[in-house]
């Protein structure tokens, strides 16, 4: 196998190059710098590549068993924007899950195009399931000019849809089917198929979210028939100063991915044991199943039935037992595990639950489920003002407001903030609450 990006970059370094170029810590000064480079003569062009940079998405391509895979150094959120605005224009009609990622709201909106949701359920403790066959079959019916289909699967939760079953709908209508399946990009490696092996033709992945890889890292993967669109968009919404670092990163993954059968055999196996123990568990529960298909290493840690709080639960386990999850509300907590998880981090966390367990108690305790969105009768809004949120109840939103994390729009523009969503909004006081034009906790954007 030839060099990778890293090795490569790591022999320039040695090789005492006067560096009369990009970057200006010259490789001298600062953290990496002696391996962050910019687009010099045997490094490739990420905007169109043709040496190992196309290597590099050539072997993604064959790993993921898509027709094409373009490296991200935006995230998901830069290669969803390239996805969506690739393949709608101005009045283009998306049909769209309503619990999609911001990003997806956003590429919407930068293209213009016409937004009809199909809609998750909700389980008692506000967390969506999939999307069924059945909901995109109702959406193609009433949607017949739609071009696009989207959602997201895993969920942050992990709920994985019927993608299969999707796509088979969606093609029938000659609807392209897009998956933000940013948190999926392991599940081939688990047994389970990905969105890319059930037929979706766009599926994009966080490298970063669940494998070894750093940070701001993803995966476009198409079909042929998107390919070229695609390629042009990426150049849109990707830096023209792609971070080699990064790129090095990736290619690192991939390498991993290669030889990972064991790794990931091991991982399964501590997951097992790991939910295995959590049987004994009296007042807390572990989410295990979900959705069309469920994966078991986004570990759901249930409050709902005891006298703590998902926040505080989290909480206790930050100051007393020096474990970080990945978030939480109300009713339940997230911790988010991968490959490169040990057998003492799992251990270390099933003791601390176990320990926090026996001081609780079971009880009842009120949940303000999540909203479903009420569309406003059509009117001409136009004209908005910034309202107190204890004012906005009743009003018609003229902003995208979610809390972060997962990004998930809590109302929309032109959607009621009705009682129950009200209700919902205030419930999340010690969370971040932002919007796309300025809403947050304190005040919301509505329509005069």
């Amino acid at each position: 196998m030839a060099d990778s990006l890293y090795e490569k970059l790591k022999n320039y370094a040695e090789k005492n190059i006067c560096p009369m170029h990009m970057p200006g810590h010259k490789r001298r000064v600062g953290f990496c710098s002696e391996v962050d480079i910019t687009e010099i003569d045997g490094f490739d062009n990420l905007a169109n590549p043709k040496g190992i940079l196309r290597d590099i998405s050539e072997k993604a391509a064959k790993i993921y068993g898509t027709d094409r895979a373009f490296l991200s150094v935006n995230g998901s959120t830069g290669a969803i924007l390239a996805a969506v605005c690739a393949l709608c224009g101005c009045g283009d009609k998306i049909i769209m899950a309503r619990n999609c990622h911001k990003s997806v709201y956003n590429a919407a909106m930068l293209c213009k195009a016409e937004v009809a949701y199909i809609y998750p359920e909700y389980d008692e403790n506000g967390i969506a399931g999939g999307i069924t066959a059945a909901e995109v079959q109702r959406a193609a019916d009433e949607n017949p000019d739609a071009k696009l289909l989207i959602l997201t699967s895993p969920t942050y939760e992990g709920i994985i849809s019927d993608i299969k079953e999707i796509s088979h709908i969606a093609h029938k209508r000659n609807i392209t089917v897009m998956v933000d399946s940013a948190h999926g990009a392991h599940l081939r490696f688990m047994g389970q198929p990905d969105a890319v092996a059930c037929g979706a033709d766009i599926v994009v992945m966080s490298l970063h979210k669940t494998l070894p890889s750093l940070t701001q890292t993803a995966l476009l993967c198409t079909t042929k028939a998107c390919g070229d669109k695609t390629a042009e968009k990426m150049n849109v919404f990707q830096t023209s100063s792609p971070s080699y670092i990064l790129m090095a990163s990736i290619d690192d993954c991939l390498n991993f991915l290669f030889g990972s059968e064991r790794a990931f055999n091991e991982y399964k196996a501590r997951l097992d044991k790991f939910y295995g123990q959590t049987e004994k568990l009296e007042n807390l529960s572990v989410k295990k199943s979900g959705g069309f298909d469920f994966d078991r290493g986004k570990i759901v840690i249930q409050t709902n039935k005891t006298d703590i709080s998902g926040k505080a639960l989290t909480e206790k386990l930050r100051k007393c037992y020096g474990i970080e999850l990945e978030m939480a509300y109300d009713n339940y907590a997230l911790a988010m595990t991968s490959v490169c998880d040990r057998d003492e981090d799992f251990d270390r966390l099933l003791s601390a639950i176990c320990e926090i367990d026996k001081t609780l108690s079971r009880t009842e305790k009120m949940h303000i489920p999540y909203p479903k969105p009420k569309m406003a009768k059509a009117a001409a809004f136009e004209e908005t003002e910034f309202v107190r949120t204890d004012s906005a109840k009743g009003r018609v939103c003229a902003d995208y407001v979610w809390a972060y994390p997962p990004g998930v729009p809590i109302v929309a523009p032109r959607e009621i903030i009705d009682e129950e969503t009200y209700s919902y909004i205030l419930s999340l006081y010690d969370t971040e609450i932002e919007g796309h034009f300025g809403s947050d906790s304190k005040k919301i954007l509505v329509y005069k």
